[in-house]
């Protein structure tokens, strides 16, 4: 609200309560100039009230969560743990440079959600370019796309059901969201030893895996990830590539990587999910070899329209 912003107390009391103070202080006046105060200030404060209350109602549509997820991860170092991710966007449909998140609450079937801090909440920004498997090759995006999010770890013991998040934001207004956990999925890890992960000198990238085994597993689906870094060691952005889990190889032009600008270097790993997104595995990332073998051209569709309709709000699918 406006008077918030003006005296940085919690409402529009302190305004009432001034209100009432100028009222007695006018006793000390004259008769007259009393009812000209009076009118004038009854007047001004009427107005102030209004405006924060109608700055309230229009500051309340600023901020809303696109998308998001409950999920189960585990990694090829060891870790295991539940996540929450949340995906902000503005009143343009656009990610957030920076946070504007305040705080967020969540209700699981059972109950409040106990998370690993209540001010845990992480924000996360870069460039990203997607990509996928097209049948016969790779298709790219033509340009990078910034992407921001936010996430936090979940105390273990998520059940089946649904959870609503509400989230507050910095300009005070407010947004829920009901996300769905099917239930864990024991996922196999792609292993890192099984990689082979190469640019050659034309500056093209290839990566390569041994498949897992997935029977009795239904639904699943993998992601090619590709990290770059500057020469601080900060994260640039990535490149997210789609496809079917019985695909063990992705390759990326060098006009792809070099939309990330001078990078210093890259990292490749491979994500296995199931396709609700409720659960995930993670192999170690691993930084390819520099080789002096082409490789073949003919795999790539850069720059696509086959990914004209998977470019629009993709984030969910990270």
């Amino acid at each position: 609200m406006l008077t918030q912003k003006i005296t940085g107390l919690n409402d529009n009391r302190f305004a009432i309560k001034m209100f009432f103070i100028f009222h007695q202080q006018l006793f000390y006046f004259g008769e007259d100039k009393v009812k000209l105060v009076k009118m004038l200030l009854t007047g001004f404060m009427t107005t102030l009230l209004l405006f924060g209350f109608t700055f309230q109602a229009i500051a309340a549509y600023t901020y809303s969560i696109d998308s998001g997820y409950i999920q189960h991860r585990s990694y090829e170092d060891g870790r295991d743990f539940n996540r929450i991710a949340l995906d902000i966007v503005d009143s343009n449909n656009d990610y957030p440079a920076n946070s504007v998140l305040w705080g967020a609450m969540v209700q699981a079937p059972n109950g409040p959600l106990p998370l690993t801090s209540i001010n845990g909440w992480r924000f996360w920004s870069g460039q990203s370019i997607y990509g996928q498997y097209t049948g016969n090759g790779f298709s790219y995006d033509a340009a990078t796309e910034f992407a921001s999010g936010y996430y936090n770890e979940i105390i273990p013991g998520l059940i089946n059901g649904i959870y609503k998040v509400t989230t507050t934001f910095m300009d005070t207004s407010s947004a829920s969201k009901e996300l769905k956990f099917n239930g864990y999925v024991d996922l196999p890890v792609i292993s890192s030893t099984t990689f082979n992960a190469t640019v050659d000198s034309a500056g093209d990238l290839t990566m390569k895996w041994d498949k897992p085994d997935l029977n009795g597993i239904p639904d699943t689906s993998v992601r090619g990830i590709v990290d770059f870094y500057d020469s601080a060691d900060n994260y640039i952005g990535d490149i997210y590539i789609t496809m079917p889990s019985d695909i063990d190889y992705f390759l990326v032009p060098s006009e792809t990587l070099a939309l990330f600008g001078a990078y210093d270097r890259m990292e490749v790993g491979i994500q296995l999910r199931t396709n609700d997104n409720n659960n995930r595995s993670y192999s170690t990332f691993i930084e390819p070899v520099y080789t002096n073998t082409p490789i073949p051209g003919a795999f790539f569709l850069f720059g696509s329209g086959l990914l004209a309709l998977a470019c629009q709000r993709r984030k969910f699918n990270r």
